[in-house]
């Protein structure tokens, strides 16, 4: 198996998520000056770094983290792939038994079929050999010696940063203070499920169309400013709207206008917390439980089990819930 091609594939951060962050730091936290919330902004993307990186047993130096943060995603707004990473560390560590059954460990997080720690120590000697015969200058500073490494990286911790706006600096001068890590920043990757599905990540939705598909249904969802913060929501949360509304439309067939309790049933739609005589409070605060209960619950996805089938063990007593909100999530899908 090729591990470099295979890892190739797999993203530990795009570009979509650091412009997500940025949407609901700049949100959130509109009243902070432009430097604190471009601080959060870094200190988030650093954390989904480090996060990853932490599946390892082994020391990493900061200039690692910083050149990936600070190079790749922000200054060259490149997605930041599992074989950069991979041959990061391949390059700073000084082979032993420990290295490789912690590397193989980290490796097999990003893989589909697990690997042997053998393969990596077969990769690792080849490596080796190719540096010494023929060394490849566009592989700096991540194939060469870790002092290398080190080296070319002391000039990006000690000089200013030129990021977004050119003003983030990681090393900001904010000891005094705690800056805040965004709940959904935290949420999203605090442990992050490579099963998670595709389509349950945020995208536009045919606005339009699916108001007058919820006017046909007679639904309150379609009346502002309940579609709105659906929609805003599952946005903050990174998530497909088309979800949300399969959910409140499985729970509460679209909130019926004509429904004597149309104006209490719009607070929780979605039935959290049992139902909504139960708990009822305000459409924005079921949306985002909803959202939170939606990331928690698949966050031990088995592969190749349905999503909505292992959603359902958190969401919902009855055992046929996942069919129901999976035919109205499909033909939502479909057509908007």
């Amino acid at each position: 198996m090729d591990v470099l091609n295979t890892l190739k594939n797999k993203k530990i951060i795009s570009q979509t998520d650091i412009e997500n962050f940025k949407i609901y730091i700049y949100q959130k936290y509109e009243a902070l000056e432009e430097e604190k919330r471009e601080a959060i902004l870094w200190n988030s993307i650093s954390y989904v770094v480090k996060r990853d990186l932490s599946h390892l047993e082994l020391p990493v130096h900061d200039s690692i983290t910083h050149h990936f943060v600070e190079e790749i995603l922000l200054n060259k707004k490149q997605d930041l792939f599992a074989d950069e990473v991979f041959e990061a560390l391949i390059s700073s560590h000084e082979p032993s038994q420990h290295f490789f059954t912690s590397l193989t460990k980290w490796v097999n997080q990003h893989m589909d079929e697990p690997l042997h720690e053998d393969v990596l120590e077969s990769y690792y000697g080849k490596n080796q050999e190719e540096e010494a015969v023929a060394p490849n200058p566009k592989a700096i500073p991540w194939v060469l010696s870790s002092f290398i490494i080190l080296m070319l990286a002391f000039p990006l911790i000690n000089s200013p940063s030129t990021t977004i706006n050119n003003s983030i600096n990681p090393i900001v001068s904010f000891e005094e203070e705690v800056l805040p890590l965004p709940s959904y920043v935290t949420l999203r990757f605090q442990n992050p499920n490579r099963n998670f599905p595709h389509y349950f990540f945020y995208r536009d939705i045919d606005e339009g169309n699916l108001k007058g598909y919820l006017k046909k249904r007679n639904s309150l969802l379609m009346d502002e400013p309940y579609f709105t913060y659906i929609v805003s929501t599952a946005k903050a949360f990174d998530l497909n709207p088309l979800l949300l509304f399969a959910i409140a439309g499985h729970e509460q067939a679209f909130i019926p206008k004509d429904h004597p309790n149309s104006d209490v049933m719009i607070n929780n739609p979605f039935n959290v917390f049992g139902s909504w005589q139960a708990y009822n409070t305000t459409l924005e605060e079921t949306a985002a439980i909803t959202a939170r209960t939606i990331y928690n619950s698949l966050g031990d996805l088995p592969p190749h089990v349905d999503p909505f089938y292992w959603l359902n063990r958190r969401y919902a007593e009855d055992p046929n819930w996942w069919q129901g909100v999976r035919a109205i999530f499909s033909m939502l899908e479909r057509n908007y």
